[in-house]
């Protein structure tokens, strides 16, 4: 297979910053604004976690999706490979079963939670 040039390194490198910078600063804000609920006003507590939601939707996801895209062009377009160095691949390996249970363990979860507050809004909780 053709390996990436050191200008297509330096842009993979860029667009790799980018990605982490995304899922990182996406799970960082989601975790200021679940610090920040007050669950005793059901109003704040449902604009908040809708808040959340569109946080993981639109940043945290495409963020984590990105980085293991461009961890794939790395493993199979540059020297570095999948195995070449243990540490590469333990990384890999995590970082694909963190965003698998990401994806579909801890959005279910929230999008549960989600329907949870709907629910106790038409029952006349608040």
């Amino acid at each position: 297979m053709k390996k990436i040039g050191p200008k297509g390194l330096k842009w993979l490198k860029i667009l790799h910053l980018f990605f982490v910078i995304l899922f990182f600063g996406g799970i960082l804000s989601s975790t200021a604004l679940n610090l920040q609920i007050d669950l005793t006003n059901y109003d704040e507590t449902n604009l908040m976690y809708k808040n959340i939601i569109i946080i993981s939707d639109n940043v945290v996801r495409y963020g984590a999706v990105g980085t293991l895209l461009i961890g794939f062009i790395y493993g199979f377009f540059t020297n570095w490979g999948f195995f070449k160095h243990r540490w590469v691949g333990v990384k890999f390996v995590l970082y694909i079963i963190q965003t698998i249970v990401g994806i579909f363990v801890v959005d279910k979860l929230m999008v549960a939670n989600m329907e949870l507050l709907e629910t106790q809004k038409k029952i006349g909780f608040k």
